[in-house]
């Protein structure tokens, strides 16, 4: 057989315009939860994503390989046509899941390539026995296929958390209408093969009409609530699957049922598309004040101007290099503040001295050379005048003397600043969840325009 029939054939199983809508869905996770666009991630993520979900096809046309057979529309598919052995897609199925979920989990994070071996394992051991029991089986076949948008905003995030489940809730609630359109259409092929869809067991229709209206009104409410910033868009595009639901409802028809199939393959695009832009962000916490706009020197005797930070989220400590109490436990913790923030991300880690009558430049920069793990991580000085207003004046931070120096003044906070260069939190640095608050606080603000 020639290579390109081959080729074709191996698509075919994969089911390639499947895995497309995979892709699109996971990348648009990915974007609306990424703080910014890490390109090698997101291209690793859709890599290892696409490599699951083709094995996951595969898997599920060997298993359903007899029921194919006796339908029209999969009558001619590699295996029922006897192009691809059932032993030879198995190995080959079985192998690129492997692989995907290996992937996902050396080159994105393991709860990500965790979430891929949960859709396989739902979809091909629940989901495939179910359709031919339950009508139940669409709804529970359901949460498998709204998982890849989850997987993109725990690939960019390394969480679950409510944007996640926000992109998982709409992939849920579109593909309900969307299926019920489908299972219509082909209701007499799957009753062939012995399937238990609701369509093949409802004679006129009704009942699969319904399912589709009640899952798009909850696809239009979510809608209004989930785009705040696209609101007027989405609802629009939900009040079209609506309309098609509506009309599928009153006349059951194929055609009527194809109408509804496109408009919701029109909705899944617009919705994509907004969650990709609804990636704009106005965190929570609030504006305090600007930076003050003061010139240091830096551990490299270079002078460097705090206003020239701004387009960096800035994670801000006042310390000196002969403090024996807190500032330790200040550099320790920014160390692992700086280990939990993406080595990409537009961030700095700014430490000034307040004893810069010994922190001189060589003195910082031997400092530096023991402690600093991160190169986006600045240790200043400056004369003493400027430092203290900077601290005491500026930042305002609650300064308190030292053991060593009463004239001292350094403080067991972290200041936190945005891209434009404005004070939006402070927190304690040797309290217990310092690193995930300043972590969450920094990622938090990354997401802003």
């Amino acid at each position: 057989m020639p290579v390109p029939h081959i080729l074709r054939d191996y698509l075919e199983l994969s089911k390639a315009r499947i895995v497309t809508m995979v892709i699109i869905t996971t990348a648009a996770g990915y974007i609306f939860g990424a703080p910014h666009i890490n390109v090698l991630l997101l291209i690793n993520t859709l890599i290892g994503t696409a490599l699951v979900a083709a094995g996951t096809n595969a898997l599920n046309q060997y298993a359903e390989r007899d029921l194919d057979a006796r339908m029209r529309r999969t009558e001619h598919r590699p295996l029922p046509d006897g192009r691809i052995s059932p032993r030879t897609a198995l190995v080959f199925a079985t192998a690129i899941s492997i692989i995907g979920t290996a992937y996902l989990a050396l080159f994105v994070n393991v709860l990500t390539a965790a979430l891929g071996a949960f859709t396989l394992i739902t979809y091909i051991f629940v989901y495939t026995p179910l359709k031919r029991i339950s009508p139940a089986c669409t709804p529970i076949g359901a949460i498998p296929g709204a998982v890849p948008p989850l997987m993109g905003w725990t690939a960019a995030t390394g969480a679950l958390s409510l944007g996640g489940w926000i992109a998982f809730a709409i992939v849920f609630l579109w593909q309900l209408p969307h299926f019920m359109a489908i299972s219509w259409i082909y209701r007499e092929d799957y009753g062939r093969a012995g399937f238990a869809m609701l369509s093949v067991r409802d004679e006129n229709g009704s009942a699969t009409a319904r399912q589709a209206l009640f899952y798009s009104l909850a696809l239009l409410i979510l809608s209004a609530f989930a785009f705040p910033h696209a609101r007027v868009a989405a609802i629009l595009a939900a009040a079209m699957l609506v309309i098609a639901s509506v009309a599928f409802l009153r006349e059951r028809t194929p055609r009527t049922a194809r109408r509804l199939f496109m408009t919701s393959n029109v909705y899944l695009v617009i919705a994509m598309l907004l969650l990709a832009v609804s990636c704009s962000h106005q965190s929570d916490l609030p504006k305090l004040f600007r930076v003050p706009k003061a010139t240091l020197v830096s551990d490299a005797g270079k002078p460097v101007k705090l206003d020239a930070l701004k387009g960096n989220v800035t994670v801000y400590d006042f310390i000196f290099t002969n403090c024996a109490g807190t500032c330790p436990m200040m550099t320790s913790t920014m160390r692992r503040i700086a280990t939990k923030i993406d080595k990409d991300a537009p961030v700095r880690f700014v430490s000034i001295s307040v004893d810069p009558r010994r922190d001189t430049p060589a003195a910082l920069r031997g400092y530096a050379s023991k402690v600093r793990n991160d190169s986006r991580w600045l240790f200043l000085t400056g004369d003493p005048q400027t430092i203290t207003d900077l601290s005491v004046n500026g930042f305002k931070l609650a300064a308190s003397g030292s053991s060593v120096n009463d004239s001292i003044l350094h403080s067991s906070k972290f200041a936190i600043a945005d891209k434009h260069g404005v004070i939006r939190d402070y927190y304690g640095g040797t309290s217990d969840d310092a690193v995930e608050h300043v972590t969450a606080a920094v990622s938090d603000l990354l997401r802003e325009d």
